[in-house]
């Protein structure tokens, strides 16, 4: 019986994940962007960060989003939230513990976030 339940909570859990990722993933394109291919875009220079970062990453929110997908998905479910509001605290993730190597995020991205908290 009780494994019955557990079961049924672990099941829960992962819906519930697969449902946050669901909604990020469909939050919208940067409009300052024109695609031209799935791994190709064009953005207008004044449109550029005024700290000129010139990363395509930080531009293309869908792939920021795909990123910030794949953290939750490696995520514990109990981890998702404080995962998503330290995003939104700092503007960046760290990808290993111990490493500077960080991810930053577009601001119009965190405040999609901020939306969803």
């Amino acid at each position: 019986m009780l494994t019955k339940k557990i079961r049924s909570l672990t099941k829960e859990m992962e819906q519930i994940k697969k449902e946050v990722i669901g909604i990020i993933d469909n939050l919208e394109q940067n409009p300052k962007i024109k695609m031209l291919s799935k791994n190709c875009f064009v953005i207008r220079k004044n449109n550029l960060s005024n700290d000129l970062n010139l990363s395509p990453f930080y531009y293309n929110h869908k792939l920021q989003y795909e990123y910030i997908s794949d953290i939750i998905n490696n995520s514990r479910i109990e981890n998702i939230l404080s995962v998503l509001k330290n995003i939104i605290k700092t503007g960046w993730h760290k990808k290993a513990e111990r490493t500077r190597n960080r991810v930053k995020f577009c601001p119009e991205v965190i405040n999609k976030l901020k939306t969803l908290i």
